[in-house]
């Protein structure tokens, strides 16, 4: 049963609040026939992302995360997907080990650093859902071929002063990012069955319709500019007036 799973990391607040989460997403293109076996290999990998040192590395990912993160309440959601477009069923939730952040001093939670990743033209390993009818796609477009995960919330540890006067992510974390990203997908990759994708929906509808197809992850980079995310943002609890 080829199938795409839809691996989460998810960091809730310590608010409580559904909608007070931080998540990361990576596909991985299955070829086995039980997606079950490989939820605990997927969030192992996770969690080395979030808390282990690759070789090269000063520091593990998740101490550089915001302390409003619950670092007890971690867990990895996995979506099986039979065919492209929505996942079927509920989840398979795996609680996740999160280590503590070296500062208590958060960014605005709505800050977050990219990693971004891309692949090759097309899935060419047989078995592995390629395409909304199982065959491999025509070549895709760059822009089909690049995906990111969004790190963040962040604490003031990622921080270095620039020389144009901003506040910006330090060589030292995007460093680290980078390593740890690499690893991670290693990881994914070599866990039977599995690879990290990029993953892109199909169109089914309007003008410019097309299949939706997997593209295996070859390369990556960090840059130090700031991503935000909207949806991650406090709203105001409060406003000072004037006449």
């Amino acid at each position: 049963m080829p199938a795409l799973l839809e691996t989460v990391s998810r960091l809730p607040y310590l608010s409580g609040l559904p909608r007070d989460v931080a998540e990361c997403t990576m596909w991985v293109g299955y070829s086995g026939s039980a997606p079950g076996d490989v939820a605990t290999p997927i969030m192992e990998a996770w969690q080395a992302f979030w808390g282990s040192e690759s070789t090269g590395m000063s520091a593990e990912i998740g101490t550089f995360i915001s302390s409003i993160v619950d670092r007890a309440h971690c867990e990895v959601q996995i979506y099986i997907h039979e065919t492209f477009g929505d996942h079927a069923g509920s989840p398979i939730v795996v609680p996740m080990g999160f280590p503590t952040p070296t500062s208590t001093s958060s960014l605005p939670l709505q800050d977050a650093v990219c990693t971004s990743y891309k692949g090759i033209l097309s899935y060419t390993e047989a078995g592995v859902l390629m395409d909304g009818t199982g065959g491999a796609p025509a070549a895709p477009p760059a822009s089909q071929k690049r995906g990111r995960m969004y790190v963040g919330p962040l604490n003031a540890n990622v921080l270095t002063d620039s020389t144009a006067g901003y506040p910006l992510p330090s060589d030292g974390f995007m460093n680290n990012l980078t390593l740890a990203t690499k690893a991670f997908i290693a990881a994914i990759d070599a866990i039977s069955g599995c690879h990290a994708v990029v993953y892109s929906r199909p169109v089914l509808t309007g003008p410019h319709t097309r299949a939706g197809h997997t593209t295996p992850i070859t390369a990556g980079w960090v840059d130090n500019r700031w991503d935000v995310q909207r949806r991650r943002a406090v709203d105001a609890s409060s406003r000072v007036l004037w006449p």
